[in-house]
């Protein structure tokens, strides 16, 4: 008998499986790795400069975006345009110089900051010598309104005697190391945002005049600024218990500038006037270019999520028939930045008109914790239908192994579908996981897995063409 039940289950699985719609083949194999390489090879260009929104390489790439869905047939997908503007603000240092004798240093070329002050200034101050400082050293001198400069024993442990010095009342603290002159240029180099030469705000910035201020010179500088080196300053400090004091003057000239910078939306129109849409969306950003003149290419990060956004609309224009649901694709700006491009559409959109999103976010390459043949879903916990119709979707296509080892974590918050599932639109994002070249110079093409890259682009298209050739309401009755 039990046998006998046992038959009757697995008959009956297999009538539900064989009557779910098939993928079309067609479109299925329009997915080629051939196209989804010159996608990247695009992305990752010299020309696109590392895709740092608000910068002329990501137009570049909104360029490129636009013209492909135009291509593919893709109707307009905004308010009857193709792009959602939105303004970002950058707050450029355009003069940043110190002055003193007869000498001027600029910024970049002699030293690194981090600095509130007003927007055009310039300021004299008594700087004062105050050698060697540790944790534990007491602050001798009276430092009220100065510029103290400060020898540290490690640029990268700054913070405890920058506040000490903060709360006696010093006006900057300039730093460096004297026992490792090789450490600035490599703290200026990772810790570039310490430069505040350009830094880009999603509202406009107020510029004032408080806070945190703090320069980094190389051991060099000493001199330029005392005329003595730094054995012959500390002898003198410690036989004579008085600090060296000097004057200089330093310039701050900053503008705040609106850039306009764009989401790029294309449209599939559904054949239900009443039913919602289904988005599939990708960030087309990235880090831009490090200080040392080399580009981050973001091949993973997120060409790769970009270039299957690409392939997907492509392959659903292959299919003769229109789909029950609208279906938008969605390459946002400003991720990298906090979300901005998708916090900027989410503002603009009513989430009662949403079916549901698939995000694309990192799925090109190999983690080093996963077994092969692998893709993870975020989402899941939360979305059990999606789920379930990635299931059979997996199943009818690739049969690729399902990793939900990120759903439910912090995740859920680092990437775009984040400001679809804020307002409790179901979302599946995937993933191939982190790896040590995430936003450095060696993410790069060369390092992306194409026909496992291909499988997860051919699984996505199929999940989300049982959403938006059935519609939910088919689901709900399963």
């Amino acid at each position: 008998m039990r046998l006998i039940i046992t038959l009757l289950i697995n008959i009956f699985i297999l009538y539900i499986y064989a009557s779910e719609p098939q993928i079309p083949s067609n479109a299925l194999k329009s997915i080629k790795i051939r196209n989804l390489k010159q996608h990247m090879s695009v992305l990752t260009s010299d020309s696109l400069e590392g895709r740092l929104t608000g910068e002329q390489g990501c137009e570049k790439a909104a360029d490129y975006i636009e013209n492909y869905f135009k291509s593919a047939g893709l109707e307009p997908g905004f308010k009857g345009e193709y792009r959602q503007p939105f303004i970002i603000w950058k707050k450029k240092w355009t003069d940043v110089n110190i002055t003193l004798n007869d000498s001027v240093l600029t910024s970049p070329n002699n030293f690194v900051f981090n600095c509130n002050v007003g927007q055009n200034e310039e300021i004299e101050k008594e700087i004062i010598f105050l050698g060697s400082l540790t944790d534990s050293s007491q602050i001798k001198y009276d430092v009220q309104n100065k510029i103290v400069f400060v020898c540290f024993e490690n640029l990268n442990r700054t913070t405890l005697i920058n506040k000490r010095l903060k709360e006696a009342g010093a006006w900057a603290v300039f730093g460096t190391n004297i026992n490792d002159s090789t450490q600035y240029q490599s703290v200026a180099q990772k810790h570039f945002s310490f430069q505040d030469v350009s830094t880009v705000t999603y509202q406009k910035p107020k510029i004032t005049n408080s806070g945190k201020r703090f320069f980094i010179f190389p051991a060099s500088a000493i001199k330029k600024f005392f005329n003595y080196d730094f054995k012959s300053l500390s002898s003198s400090v410690n036989s004579n218990n008085n600090p060296v004091i000097q004057k200089i003057k330093i310039k701050f000239k900053c503008d705040t500038i609106p850039i306009t910078v764009y989401n790029i939306v294309g449209k599939i129109k559904g054949s239900d006037s009443n039913s919602k849409a289904l988005a599939i969306t990708a960030h087309y950003d990235h880090v831009g270019i490090q200080p040392d003149g080399k580009i981050c290419r973001g091949a993973d990060d997120n060409a790769s999520g970009t270039g299957a956004l690409l392939e997907l609309s492509n392959a659903f224009k292959k299919i003769k028939h229109p789909p029950v649901n609208n279906i938008l694709f969605i390459a946002f700006a400003g991720e990298e930045y906090g979300l901005w491009g998708s916090n900027r559409y989410s503002d603009a959109m009513d989430p009662l008109t949403f079916l549901a999103n698939i995000n694309m976010d990192m799925i090109g390459r190999r983690d080093t914790i996963t077994k092969d043949n692998y893709i993870y879903l975020l989402g899941a916990k939360k979305s059990t239908w999606l789920d379930s119709l990635s299931i059979i979707a997996n199943k009818k296509t690739v049969n690729l192994n399902f990793d939900y080892h990120y759903d439910g974590s912090s995740f859920m918050n680092r990437s775009d579908h984040y400001h679809f599932y804020k307002n409790n639109i179901p979302v599946l994002s995937f993933f191939s996981g982190l790896h040590g070249d995430y936003h450095t110079p060696r993410d790069t093409m060369d390092k992306i897995d194409f026909k496992l890259y291909k499988k997860r682009i051919q699984l996505i298209f199929a999940s989300a063409y049982l959403i938006s050739y059935k519609g939910i309401d088919y689901y709900k009755k399963q």
